[in-house]
């Protein structure tokens, strides 16, 4: 009987919706001082699913390398934003999904290589099983 709950717990977290950020995109050069939005896209869902809150973060990477950081193990950094994700529709723009912005003030004095990192929580299914997913894209600091 567990084994049939695991798989069906597995089968719920695939169907969830994967919170992604979308811009700045990977590799993008960013200058310090600067405000910088942070989207964040969701993807469509296949279940009935609840959306509890993100966390946003960005770490400088040690040695010029981002290489092996892994914000689930290693942390996020410190912290832009977290809080609740309400992600919606803009009907002026239709073809982004759902979405939501976060403003960021980029730090001054950082040079190099970064990870900005997104955390995200959701309930997923009729019994509400708890997904955490945590992604992140490597930037550059100018």
């Amino acid at each position: 009987m567990k084994s049939i709950l695991v798989l069906a717990a597995l089968a719920l977290s695939a169907l969830a919706q994967q919170a992604t950020i979308v811009t700045p995109t990977a590799g993008s050069n960013i200058t310090g001082g600067s405000l910088t939005t942070i989207e964040v896209h969701q993807d469509e869902s296949a279940t009935d699913d609840v959306q509890v809150a993100v966390i946003l973060g960005f770490r400088t990477c040690p040695s010029g390398s981002c290489a092996g950081i892994d914000p689930s193990e290693d942390g996020v950094g410190d912290i832009i934003y977290a809080g609740d994700f309400d992600a919606q529709r803009d009907p002026s723009q239709p073809q982004k999904g759902l979405f939501q912005d976060f403003e960021w003030s980029v730090p001054t004095g950082l040079t190099g290589p970064g990870l900005l990192s997104l955390v995200h929580l959701q309930a997923v299914g009729a019994v509400k099983v708890p997904v955490l997913s945590t992604s992140s894209i490597q930037i550059n600091l100018s």
